[in-house]
């Protein structure tokens, strides 16, 4: 029996009306503005399709990047157009703004089965800000309103929430599907039950984490929340990203998790450029490239990356550096005691260790010294 009970665009009536689409085209691109993921697009297709076949004049608006509120060119929904019309066989039709003059003509010489893609919504501030009056104006194009973002529609923005105060609403068929895998997931789950949470701030999954360890059987826990879940097991983690306020709360719900004979799999997952202080015991198998490992004394000697070869990860140094060692990390530093690292990923410059090269998450580990000059 199907988990989902809401309504979709599959029980409506779409012929020859103008419907709104909220789909989810925020993929990635290559330094030469050339879309390196279209997952995102082909799981719009679906909806778009059927809305398509069934004759619907279909206007779709999503966001892309970041813009901050601005017209930027760098982030036109315009190499997602070419790329879904790539995928449909069919023109789609690219707005040169989100509620100005131009969508407003293209909305209005809009015919039966074609496609408009407006601009990216977050040109305008006011779409994250959910302001009623920018929602309004973009429910003024059409007829009904089809969320289909999975990715976005936790999000209180006027394109995902606004737009459904002024028409009928539905879902699209990527929600039906999601919606459907996890209602099946959380409420009669095949065993064993293994779920991978991750995401940057531990304050945003507190109700999943606890309702997840009633319900699983494994908890995997990555991405930059792993962090603070490292600090409360007593990690070194430098810079980077953990939530002070929400140490004792994972450290609590470690040990609730113990006491009830729960798997929590603590497993880190740090972006390019983090730096960790090496503790025995830390599991390694799902660190990604770049990351740097250290240790000082006796548990240089412990500092065991072979774990990350099963997945195969290249590890290209782990070495002893006596005092006074130059090493490069962005710039020149000098080890000041005798300090044993391990990066994965990361080659060689000028003859030099290049321990990584991103600063976000970054943090100096005790030991290196920064060069004069």
């Amino acid at each position: 029996m199907s988990m989902y009970n809401k309504k979709s665009v599959e029980d409506i009536d779409v012929a020859g009306k103008k419907v709104i689409v909220r789909v989810d085209f925020n993929v990635p691109f290559d330094a030469e503005g050339r879309i390196t993921d279209d997952k995102r697009i082909k799981g719009a297709l679906p909806t778009i399709k059927y809305l398509v076949d069934h004759n619907a004049k279909t206007i779709l608006v999503s966001h892309l990047g970041r813009p901050k509120g601005q017209f930027n060119p760098k982030y036109s929904m315009a190499p997602a157009s070419a790329r879904l019309a790539e995928l449909l066989g069919r023109p789609v039709i690219q707005a040169a703004d989100v509620v100005g003059p131009d969508a407003e003509a293209k909305v209005a010489a809009l015919k039966d089965g074609e496609v408009l893609m407006l601009e990216n919504a977050r040109f305008h501030a006011e779409e994250e800000k959910n302001d009623p009056e920018f929602a309004r104006k973009l429910a003024s194009f059409a007829e009904i309103f089809v969320n289909d973002a999975f990715g976005t529609a936790h999000r209180a923005h006027a394109t995902t929430a606004g737009i459904a105060d002024y028409l009928p609403a539905v879902s699209g068929m990527l929600i039906e599907k999601e919606i459907s895998i996890m209602g099946k997931a959380l409420e009669n789950p095949d065993r064993p039950f293994v779920t991978i949470l991750g995401g940057a701030k531990v304050a945003d999954k507190l109700s999943v984490i606890e309702n997840l360890i009633k319900k699983a059987d494994t908890l995997i826990v990555g991405g930059g929340m792993a962090f603070t879940f490292l600090a409360a097991q007593g990690y070194k983690v430098g810079k980077s990203l953990v939530d002070e306020s929400k140490i004792d709360y994972c450290r609590d719900m470690m040990a609730k998790a113990e006491a009830a004979g729960f798997r929590f799999r603590l497993r880190h997952c740090a972006n390019s450029g983090a730096v960790l202080h090496y503790l025995p015991g830390m599991a390694l198998d799902m660190v990604r490239p770049g990351l740097l490992l250290y240790g000082y004394g006796d548990e240089a000697g412990k500092l065991d990356l072979r774990p990350c070869m099963r997945l195969k990860t290249r590890v290209l140094t782990v070495k002893t550096y006596a005092p006074g060692t130059t090493v490069s990390y962005g710039r020149r530093y000098t080890t000041t005691r005798e300090i044993r690292m391990g990066v994965l990923g990361i080659g060689y410059a000028d003859g030099l260790p290049r321990l990584c090269s991103n600063k976000f998450s970054a943090a100096f580990p005790d030991g290196l010294a920064p060069q004069r000059g």
